[in-house]
């Protein structure tokens, strides 16, 4: 579905690229994980992959920023964000509408062009598999951090996206809420038989290796980046 060939990208080509030769591919299903140390290029990867650095340098030439490679969707190159891909930010609670209601904020995602029944039977299903539905009608200050981030992810989610990418999903949470957040994931493609692929960015390597078909590591060899893709068995998602 997603393939990654090749790709390097610099913020300013008088330094060193922050991605170089990057390769990895993301099908039907999985999970792929992308993990390393702080200003690896993680988050800049996520953003190519997303079609958001696409949609920035074609609209700010000026930015200086360039990559080389590749990045195709479905064999074709990707050239900006697309309605097929959701994103889920680190800082998600910053995308989240203060003074809505839990339910308000995930139909946002569908509201322009006006929510069907079946939206509204969709919202209905995410929230109660996360969990959250009780709190449907609660502000969204009124939750608590961990209710925030799957209204988030019940939003990314609403629009049936083939794709979902995720900034750091686990950053904001305590480590006892760490395994259900990882769970949640599995079982929205398992459960409510979701054709999906999430490709998500994380420092925490522990939680990647339990819930990853792949992992792909951004590494540095003799002061340049690299990065390594780990082909991984796994835990079982029968």
């Amino acid at each position: 579905m997603l393939r990654v060939q090749d790709l390097c990208f610099w913020y300013d080509t008088r330094d060193l690229p922050v991605l170089y030769n990057t390769t990895f591919a993301l099908e039907e299903g999985q999970i792929v994980s992308v993990v390393g140390s702080s200003g690896c290029g993680k988050s800049t990867l996520l953003q190519i992959c997303s079609g958001l650095m696409h949609d920035h340098i074609s609209r700010f030439p000026e930015s200086g920023h360039f990559m080389t490679g590749s990045v195709l969707w479905k064999n074709l190159p990707l050239t900006g964000p697309i309605r097929e891909f959701g994103y889920v930010p680190q800082h998600y609670s910053g995308t989240l509408l203060r003074g809505k209601t839990a339910l308000d904020n995930v139909l946002l995602a569908v509201k322009e062009d006006g929510i069907s029944p079946e939206e509204r039977e969709r919202a209905e299903s995410l929230m109660t598999h996360s969990g959250i539905w009780e709190q449907k009608d609660s502000k969204i200050e009124h939750l608590s951090g961990g209710q925030q981030q799957r209204v988030a992810i019940c939003r990314a989610l609403i629009t049936q996206p083939g794709v979902v990418f995720m900034d750091e999903p686990f950053a904001n949470l305590d480590d006892s809420l760490k395994p259900g957040m990882s769970r949640l994931l599995r079982d929205f493609m398992t459960e409510l038989h979701l054709k999906l692929s999430v490709l998500l960015v994380t420092h925490d390597k522990r939680h990647a290796h339990e819930i990853s078909n792949e992992i792909v590591e951004l590494t540095e060899r003799h002061g340049m980046p690299s990065s390594n893709v780990q082909s991984m068995r796994g835990p079982r998602h029968d």
